[in-house]
């Protein structure tokens, strides 16, 4: 009865199907889409977790502040609510938003995404005191502490992504 020999394994490939220069492009090429998406998720997330509302689809019924969100409608009772008004300053004009927190500690932010707000629109749905410089400053600054946690954000999801991206072991980063 005859033994079986054994062969030797085949060799590992030494290179890629592509060229390693063609798989070097296609992960920067993804690496810089996902950074991207990061960049729009990080900038966007209140919009897209339901916490921001246009200031167009806010409508104030009676004690209730009624929005129309990405996740649908939402109801703010206003009579226990906690409001901070905001401003944000950019090259087109005075942006002007509300923080609404209600008693079971739901979020709410009543902003027009692009452009200046009008002013008259956020004053009619919860009425507030006269402008006076020193109320202009602090509604200024808290405007400017939104614009930071939005960036804090985008860096956080930037770092994550950074993270994963430089694995170790990995030869092509």
């Amino acid at each position: 009865m005859a033994r079986h020999v054994a062969e030797a394994p085949p060799e590992a490939p030494t290179s890629f199907a592509l060229g390693p220069t063609w798989v070097r492009v296609g992960l920067w090429v993804t690496r810089g889409a996902a950074l991207l998406c990061a960049l729009v998720l990080g900038i966007g997330w209140q919009w897209f977790a339901g916490l921001a509302a246009p200031s167009a689809t806010v409508r104030r019924v009676g004690d209730d502040l009624r929005a129309l969100t990405v996740l649908g409608p939402r109801c703010v009772r206003l009579p226990r609510a906690f409001i901070v008004r905001f401003r944000i300053w950019s090259g087109v004009g005075t942006t002007h938003g509300l923080f609404v927190l209600d008693r079971r500690c739901r979020a709410l932010v009543v902003l027009s995404p692009v452009g200046p707000a009008d002013t008259g629109r956020t004053r009619a749905l919860v009425p507030a005191a006269e402008d006076s410089l020193w109320r202009a400053a602090c509604e200024h600054l808290l405007g400017l502490g939104w614009l930071l946690a939005t960036v804090v954000v985008v860096f956080v999801l930037g770092g994550a992504l950074g993270a994963a991206f430089s694995v170790p072991g990995s030869g092509l980063g």
